[in-house]
């Protein structure tokens, strides 16, 4: 029987190679749907289309980014007309941001292949074994945000 260690190293692999896959199918989806979009660009407009609107300071903590960095991707974004910036009227030093309806575009196409690609692995187990799994990956998740948890 294969060790801890050896069953991690194994399970790394297969996260590895499976998150290559999404990636590059990802990429290959949207790119054929609209201009070139980075990943940076990419996972912004999906933490913004989570959220519906929010102020920089919660992307840039969610996507491990400095503000002015994220302002530099947010400025290609409006540009791309694929989000726009609102200030507060109650304190225009704060600015919200959320999609347009060029970027919901997006966020939805992004939604849609990543449920095709979840589509694509349960189509490999029984019923038993997609549950199995949702219920493994359901436990896990838990308790590695309780044991990694995100300052935001």
């Amino acid at each position: 029987m294969d060790s801890s260690k050896e069953k991690a190293q194994k399970l790394a692999v297969y996260i590895d190679k499976m998150m290559d896959i999404v990636v590059k199918s990802q990429c290959a989806c949207l790119n054929s749907a609209t201009a070139e979009l980075s990943m940076q660009e990419l996972r912004t407009i999906k933490f913004i289309g989570d959220k519906k609107q929010c102020i920089m300071r919660e992307i840039s903590n969610h996507l491990m980014l400095a503000v002015s960095t994220l302002t530099a991707i947010v400025d290609k974004l409006v540009r791309k007309k694929f989000v726009v910036r609102n200030r507060q009227e109650d304190d225009r030093r704060i600015v919200n941001v959320e999609l347009t309806e060029k970027g919901l575009g997006i966020y939805n196409i992004d939604k849609e292949h990543h449920v095709h690609i979840s589509e694509g692995m349960l189509k490999y187990l029984n019923g038993e074994e997609q549950d199995l799994l949702l219920n493994l990956l359901s436990k896990i998740n838990s308790n590695l945000q309780n044991e990694f948890p995100q300052k935001v």
